[in-house]
């Protein structure tokens, strides 16, 4: 009986302990999903071959879960003559992570609670879009700015910065401050809303477990045990 086990791209601050049979990623960085070499898949549980009884012609089948986070923005008005010109994210842990896979955690999941980091500082800031884009009044949200790969974290004031018009009068600088939860192999959305009356602005999160990962990633063939 073989067991395999599989963690993905392959990289020097991928380690693996043998007798657990558990990987450690070191040294992790956030990052856009252009710069998709920040993302990392581990197979949770592996894969057990038994050679007397399987059918050695066919590949080793590997389930792969992201150990990162994927976070992405849209953007909607119920008013007319909205342009969002800027949008600033603040708040988050920006340092290198380190990624302990944790054999407690239930089959087929992965905890965000085994990511930790080089520091604890919520400092980090990022410019979403400094692209000015109108928006329609009811019109389905929108995309704005990038996709991120982001470490894992609970965020307890996470701080978005807007500014936008409507028609010719300028909002700068608009704060709106927010809890949410990176988790692992998650996908969050944030989506900002424009309004009219006193509060013009609201965010409304859409968290969806689990990245789209095309089959052809699942089946990774082994040539040699």
């Amino acid at each position: 009986t073989y067991n395999f086990y599989a963690a993905a791209p392959y990289n020097s601050n991928i380690t693996f302990n043998k007798t657990s049979g558990m990987f450690t990623f070191s040294n992790v960085a956030w990052g856009t999903s252009t710069g998709i070499e920040n993302d990392y898949l581990v197979d949770r549980d592996g894969a057990t071959v038994n050679a007397a009884t399987a059918d050695l012609s066919k590949a080793v089948g590997f389930d792969f879960h992201h150990v990162m986070a994927k976070v992405d923005f849209m953007v909607a008005t119920t008013i007319e003559g909205v342009t969002i010109d800027k949008l600033v994210m603040k708040g988050w842990n920006d340092d290198n992570g380190t990624f302990v896979q944790n054999a407690t955690s239930t089959p087929g999941t992965l905890e965000h609670s085994e990511w930790s980091f080089n520091t604890s500082d919520a400092v980090g800031n990022v410019t979403v879009s400094a692209t000015p884009i109108e928006i329609v009044k009811g019109a389905a949200a929108i995309a704005y700015g990038e996709t991120y790969i982001m470490v894992p974290q609970t965020l307890e004031a996470l701080q978005f910065v807007v500014d936008y018009k409507i028609g010719s009068e300028p909002f700068v600088n608009q704060p709106v401050t927010l809890e949410s939860v990176w988790g692992t192999d998650s996908h969050v959305t944030y989506t900002l809303n424009i309004g009219g009356g006193a509060n013009p602005i609201s965010f409304t999160v859409s968290s969806v477990c689990g990245f789209d990962v095309k089959a052809p990633d699942n089946n990774v063939e082994v040539v040699e045990p």
